[in-house]
């Protein structure tokens, strides 16, 4: 049977974001006119609603997780304003999510673009698939399925055609009164070769090994907004200790994590 998808369309011109050219993996520029991001849920790779408890809120405070801090997509936008612009590109895609049936389902983003001075339709210059899994009756993740990326929207050079990816997830909950928001820590995504087609996105053990942080899991609340942003980040100027860095720096936001619980759960 094939797979029912909800296509969601968030179409963004280089105009807007600065962008003219991506990269092949030799470092040979590729000019471009525009591009576009594509979000398609996939409702075959979901949480039934019908699987979904409701979950008493008193329960809930003490297995609450800093990843409920909500960082506000920071930590790629620091590194847009660090001395590794040239070599770090950043898209986002954020869309309404109305189904009815099921609690959260997958989904697929797409980068596409059009090159200049051709007739050709849009390429996609990357590509990721990520899927919720249920870890307890309180929470869920997502998991990293499967990526690809042709162009890079970040600077390449000969011999240095791999990327890191910061990929961030918030999602949007309505409990019948209020939007609240909870914001992932990044999943990264290490040295992904460009053009690679044999990347293990599972373990030894067969279990997946990009995850998120948990999100809640709660029949009394309905995710009406999924927002994803992604960071590429070209090893050629920026590596794994550098993204934590950034990270770290916003370590501080914790202190406010008992705040952020009262907010997210409780009604005022």
């Amino acid at each position: 049977m094939k797979s029912i998808l909800s296509i969601l369309l968030l179409f963004s011109f280089s105009i807007a974001s600065g962008q003219s050219k991506f990269y092949k993996k030799n470092g040979k520029k590729v000019p471009i006119i525009g591009e576009q991001t594509l979000l398609e849920f996939d409702n075959e790779s979901s949480i039934n609603r019908s699987n979904v408890k409701n979950i008493e809120k008193e329960s809930l405070i003490p297995l609450v997780l800093p990843s409920l801090i909500d960082l506000g997509f920071k930590i790629s936008t620091e590194l847009l304003k660090s001395n590794l612009k040239k070599f770090t590109s950043e898209f986002s895609a954020k869309q309404t999510y109305n189904n009815t049936h099921n609690y959260i389902s997958g989904f697929k983003i797409e980068r596409k673009i059009r090159l200049k001075n051709s007739k050709e339709e849009n390429k996609t210059a990357f590509e990721i698939q990520v899927k919720p899994i249920k870890t307890d009756e309180m929470f869920f993740v997502f998991a990293v399925t499967s990526m690809k990326t042709l162009y890079s929207g970040a600077k390449t050079k000969s011999g240095y055609n791999a990327n890191n990816y910061n990929i961030e997830i918030k999602l949007s909950y309505f409990d019948g009164k209020d939007i609240k928001e909870q914001t992932s820590a990044p999943i990264v995504v290490q040295l992904f070769d460009l053009e690679n087609i044999n990347y293990s996105f599972r373990n030894s053990d067969s279990d997946f090994r990009y995850l998120s942080d948990k999100f809640l899991l709660d029949a009394n609340f309905t995710i009406s907004k999924v927002e994803v942003k992604i960071t590429e980040i070209n090893t050629a100027k920026a590596n794994a200790e550098k993204m934590k860095a950034i990270y770290d720096s916003y370590s501080e936001d914790l202190k406010n994590l008992t705040k952020t619980i009262v907010n997210f759960y409780v009604e005022k």
